[in-house]
């Protein structure tokens, strides 16, 4: 052990207390003075920008032509956020200019010669999550951004770990919840987590059903579906930001943006050198970790370039080093053992004929193991590797007036490798899956209307993507190649009604985005998706926001493709005379007639941003998501021996009496793997297509809200911040024969209430910050009769020290950062099964095994 244990004396009354303090505060701090306390030393631009709207939770929106080459004396000291930034701008030639929906851009500064109209055209402006049109938030749709000072308050090692934090994304496919054992995927999730990767999943839709981007581009999938981005293969140390927009977006992206999209940013013009070395650990023992990263960056006049490198090795937790996992083995992994070293490489060039280039390049190698034991029955143990590669290269040019033109192309691949040897028997599995694409846009003004110019964006894009996968394994041996060609055109619009010029009381800006786009599957069909946001500022405190839009998946390729296996055998049927049926088990895992997964969503909300309370922002949104049409394997109920039973649900998946030379295509075909029944070919009195289908259907719907305030005094600067995610509804029917359920506050599902809040503290070098973690109490339906599951409250703690400028050369540029997470050491709630499941003895979707963690992190600038 690290440490002692802390005291769990008055833990629910320091909770409230927390708990009161994080969401209170900015009442009382209202009348403190509007001034921020910037510690901005002399550095790149654009890193000067980053570090201001990190400082005032104003996001800034300018181009990386305008600020590539340019440095800034920097800001230090306690100055208004409007002279703050005046004085980071000194002498770049750039000026602060703001739409009519209050966001911020920087432009090169207008010639006095130069109509006010002309010079606001002159702005360059970039593309934002949720949009393809340069220099607008999308109207409607809420876009939450996690800035790298909040991950970094965060305390924590991996990016992986940072999501789990976040109350929006259901942690369900993680490396807690590893293959063997710990594996909760419930009605409403498909597939296990065969290679310990983390998938983003936004409100507990499902991860295939959350896009996932890096840099606003797709990347090769992961998993054993081939259709969800494995985050835990991005190394937190190249990351800038995190962008979700929790909103239906295939009108933008096209397939898998059902619940929303994910962006993860990376750091681009670091100029300089910076090393970092992490290590940490469980004070009940195990789950250490080492984490250590090199970041090389170099800026000039005309382009840049950053080389992140990251090692990352998370030791694991076996079900002996906790009391509660005394259900299972004690050799059974909680944690599963990781090995990562990432590379990444971004840059950007002015090219000749007013061409800009921008491109990333990045390598990751994985490898991982966990061992899961049933007692007097089998061992089975697991290793692997995940590796993924790949590039991405962008061309932009301007066309005339405002427009601008671009060419994207992207490359990546996933290598997937899997070990299982099960029985003593080997069961070897690679995967390589792979995503290339070319795509052009333009987007730029049409024409001016009342509240302003009308933009527009048109562009299209050519997709490959494709499956290489072999398999050892005596059931079922075998290679597939498969690919598909997705060919997508969009179009956009955002129409500003009622701009700053023209406002009229309770009408200070008014306006429209619509957007839509056509893909067609090859051999797999088409979808076309629109989307309508509106956003409305009754004043320049309130603003009101909804959208309206229709969202697809299309099928992977694994689901499209049968794999053919298939066995005979006696299932138990009260019908039957001897009380069994000989039944063909068809077990062919893909199914070429399948849809499109097909959702319509709307949302409604507000932000607020009061003018008596400088620094305070409070928003709201409600969501509704209706997701049809689902890929479904057929909705058996408990045990597949019981598939006789449900005949009043399952009838569908039935063939009774089938012909000779239908049975004799599955004994004479590949992937046969015996005659269980022993009766032969003609013994067949049934077939079972165990195979999936569209027949599922969700429905959720929920509130998510979030605060921010800050406000300096003579104590320092001061940073508080909410994060709420509250379901109102979670309906799951596993087939249009069934009844619907209620998946709303169970084990393994989206709970009713998770909520995140911190408050912060900087003063002179000092960075501190104390997190609380809120997570309701929920039903436990693996028992007989339903047990309670408690709720569960943690705190986490970071302390950080930056050395100033002036500090001897070996600590100049030195920070040195404490972090403890689950301060008081709360154990996950007792989880107990009744079903004969395994039962790792906690809830791995929504509870960390691991208990208090501390670890020491040292970053040296050069």
């Amino acid at each position: 052990m690290m440490f002692g244990k802390f005291s769990r004396l008055g833990l629910e009354t320091s909770a409230a207390a927390a708990a009161l303090l994080v969401f209170a505060m900015p009442v009382a701090a209202v009348a403190q003075s509007q001034a921020t306390q910037f510690n901005i030393p002399a550095q790149t631009l654009g890193s000067a920008l980053r570090a201001y709207g990190q400082a005032t939770g104003q996001p800034i929106i300018f181009s990386e032509d305008d600020v590539r080459g340019k440095r800034t004396t920097g800001v230090v000291g306690s100055f208004a956020p409007d002279e703050a930034l005046r004085r980071l701008l000194a002498g770049s030639g750039l000026e602060v200019k703001r739409t009519a929906g209050g966001v911020i851009y920087l432009g090169a500064a207008a010639q006095d010669a130069a109509p006010a109209a002309e010079a606001a055209t002159s702005v360059q402006e970039v593309v934002v999550t949720g949009t393809n049109i340069r220099g607008i938030a999308p109207a409607g749709s809420p876009i939450e951004t996690f800035s790298r000072k909040q991950i970094d308050d965060s305390g924590l090692a991996t990016l992986d770990q940072f999501f789990t934090t976040i109350p929006q994304n259901l942690a369900q496919y993680t490396p807690v919840t590893n293959l063997n054992g710990n594996s909760v995927g419930g009605p409403s999730q498909s597939g296990s987590n065969n290679y310990a990767g983390a998938f983003a999943n936004i409100h507990g839709l499902g991860p295939d059903a959350t896009l996932t981007l890096i840099n606003g581009a797709r990347i090769a999938p992961a998993g054993d579906t081939g259709s969800l981005v494995d985050i835990s293969l991005i190394p937190l140390a190249a990351v800038d930001h995190v962008e979700i927009l929790a909103d239906g977006a295939s009108a933008i992206y096209g397939t898998d943006a059902v619940a929303g999209v994910v962006n993860i940013v990376l750091r681009h013009d670091f100029d300089g050198a910076e090393s970092s070395v992490r290590y940490g650990g469980a004070t009940e023992g195990g789950d250490d970790e080492l984490t250590a990263s090199q970041l090389l960056g170099k800026t000039w006049s005309t382009g840049n370039v950053l080389l992140v490198y990251e090692y990352d090795h998370q030791y694991g937790l076996t079900a002996a080093q906790r009391s509660f996992s005394s259900g299972i083995a004690p050799t059974d992994t909680i944690l599963p053992t990781q090995l990562r070293q990432s590379v990444f490489v971004t840059g950007s060039q002015q090219l000749p004929a007013d061409i800009s280039l921008d491109f990333s390049a990045f390598y990751t190698t994985r490898q991982f193991a966990d061992t899961f034991v049933i007692p007097a029955f089998a061992s089975f143990n697991t290793t692997g590797t995940s590796d993924q590669y790949g590039g991405n290269l962008s061309l932009s040019r301007k066309l005339f007036g405002d427009w601008t033109g671009t060419f994207v192309a992207d490359s990546s691949r996933t290598d997937q490798n899997r070990d299982l040897v099960e029985f003593g028997t080997p069961n070897l599995t690679h995967a390589v899956l792979g995503v290339d694409s070319v795509g052009v846009r333009a987007d730029g003004s049409l024409f001016p209307i009342w509240g302003g110019d009308v933009k527009a964006a048109v562009g299209g894009e050519v997709r490959r993507e494709s499956i290489d996968q072999s398999q050892i394994d005596a059931a079922n041996p075998g290679t597939d190649s498969l690919h598909r060609t997705v060919t997508g055109l969009y179009g956009e619009l955002f129409v500003p009604l009622v701009g700053a010029d023209n406002g009229v009381p309770l009408v200070k800006s008014l306006s429209a985005s619509i957007a839509g786009r056509y893909d067609d599957y090859e051999n797999s069909g088409s979808s076309f998706n629109p989307k309508v946001g509106l956003s409305w500022a009754l004043n320049s405190s309130l603003t009101l926001r909804s959208s309206y839009s229709t969202s697809y998946r299309a099928p992977s390729l694994t689901e499209l493709v049968p794999s053919p296996e298939s066995f005979t055998y006696n299932l138990p049927n009260a019908s039957s005379p001897s009380g069994v049926t000989d039944t063909l088990v068809n077990e062919q895992g893909g199914n070429p007639n399948l849809r499109p997964e097909r959702a319509t969503s709307y949302s409604a909300g507000f932000d607020l941003t009061p003018d008596f309370a400088p620094g305070l922002k409070i928003s709201a949104t409600y969501f509704h998501t209706l997701f049809k049409d689902r890929i479904q394997d057929p909705p058996i109920v408990g045990s597949f021996f019981d598939v006789y039973s449900q005949l009043s649900t399952l009838a569908p998946y039935f063939q009774f009496n089938p012909s000779a030379s239908e049975v004799a295509s599955f004994f004479n075909g590949p992937g046969f793997a015996g005659d269980y029944a022993g009766g032969g070919q003609g013994g067949v009195q049934a077939i079972f297509n165990n195979i999936p289908t569209n027949i599922a259907a969700s429905t959720m719907s929920g509130i998510d809200a979030l605060l921010s305030y800050r406000w300096t005094n003579d104590l320092g600067e001061f940073a508080v911040t909410g994060n709420a995610a509250y379901l109102l509804s979670n309906e799951y029917q596993p087939a249009v024969t069934t009844p619907t359920v209620s998946l709303l506050n169970l084990y393994g599902e989206p709970l009713r209430l998770r909520a995140r809040g911190s408050i912060g503290w900087i003063r002179a070098g000092f960075n501190s910050s104390l997190s609380i973690n809120y997570a309701n109490s929920y039903d436990n339906p693996l028992t007989t009769p339903e047990s309670r599951v408690s709720s569960l409250t943690t705190f986490d703690l970071r302390e950080a020290y930056r050395f100033s400028e002036g500090s001897p050369p070996l600590l100049k540029g030195l920070a040195v950062a404490l972090s403890v997470q689950d301060l008081f050491d709360q154990k996950p709630p007792r989880i107990v099964v009744d079903t004969g499941l395994t039962n790792p003895g906690f809830d791995p979707a929504n509870a960390n095994p691991a208990g208090r963690v501390i670890s020491l992190q040292l970053t040296k600038q050069w």
